[in-house]
């Protein structure tokens, strides 16, 4: 068991669409957020790079969790400085998670990122390093490589979420949708041993805007050929997952798991502050209200 009772998975070889037995005609749709909703993301990231930073506390007695925010912060002010950043920005994705991606895709926005990934790496972490003073190129690159290959073996997932899935999947399609680049989304779905339940996998990346646009929202209802009415969207984002699938129509359930106070969910049909209170009973009287 991880932190906070999250449930530590090792990667599997779960294929991202397994094919499910198909659900009565009637059923309702239920779509899930990925990030801090079945899967804990910006903690695990955070510590995954502390770890990888260690190096350097070894070699010059920096410390890691210093080291670490020092990389967060130079990260971001590179992100923010691509030329691609507004591609980024509209597909919610993060300048921690371009440490680690591999940007698969055709658009054009993803094979610039593509082409940048080395240097971006690098280059975040020779910022970092020279915050305090440390002028180690080998150094550097070496933590570029390390963090990589440390996050893509790390995941967990909270330990409602699988037992969640497994539940509706009986009565209900499951889809999840999610911001971010594809391949660390399959990989972390992998990971936390549910790749195979959803129906479908709607990533940001492959559609080049995310949650809340609503031509996101738009997209995963044709692809799924069903109605808003006939749908729950499962998140723990106010502004992405509440807020966008409730301008689109769709009724929502609110994952508060910090018992976070904010007005704007007022719009939300339900509050849960865990996955084990989410059941298709649940699902049917939000759609039927």
């Amino acid at each position: 068991m991880g932190a906070n009772g999250r449930s530590p998975r090792t990667p599997t070889l779960s294929p991202p669409h397994a094919q499910r037995r198909p659900p009565a005609p009637d059923a309702p749709t239920v779509l899930f957020d990925l990030d801090e909703t079945l899967m804990p993301e910006e903690p695990v990231a955070m510590r995954c790079i502390v770890d990888t930073a260690r190096a350097a506390s070894s070699a010059y007695g920096v410390d890691p969790l210093d080291l670490a925010t020092a990389l967060r912060q130079e990260a971001r002010k590179l992100w923010h400085a691509t030329p691609v950043h507004s591609f980024c920005n509209r597909a919610g994705i993060s300048s921690w998670e371009a440490l680690w991606s591999e940007f698969p895709g055709d658009a054009p926005e993803l094979a610039y990122l593509r082409s940048r990934r080395g240097t971006y790496r690098l280059e975040s972490w020779q910022a970092a390093l020279e915050r305090f003073d440390i002028q180690d190129p080998a150094l550097a690159q070496r933590l570029a490589d390390a963090f990589p290959a440390l996050r893509a073996q790390t995941y967990e997932t909270f330990p409602d979420a699988v037992p969640c899935l497994e539940r509706l999947a009986r009565d209900c399609r499951i889809a999840v949708v999610t911001n971010g680049a594809r391949d660390n989304q399959l990989r972390k779905l992998a990971g936390g041993g549910m790749a195979d339940l959803p129906e479908r996998i709607f990533v940001s990346s492959d559609f080049g805007a995310g949650k809340p646009s609503p031509a996101f929202f738009g997209h995963v209802l044709h692809t799924l050929r069903v109605a808003a009415s006939t749908c729950v969207f499962v998140g723990d984002s106010v502004t992405n997952d509440i807020l966008g699938a409730s301008a689109c129509g769709i009724a929502t359930i609110w994952v508060n798991r910090d018992g976070r106070a904010d007005p704007r969910t007022a719009v939300a049909r339900h509050e849960v502050g865990a996955l084990r209170d989410v059941d298709v009973g649940l699902i049917r009287r939000l759609l039927s209200t």
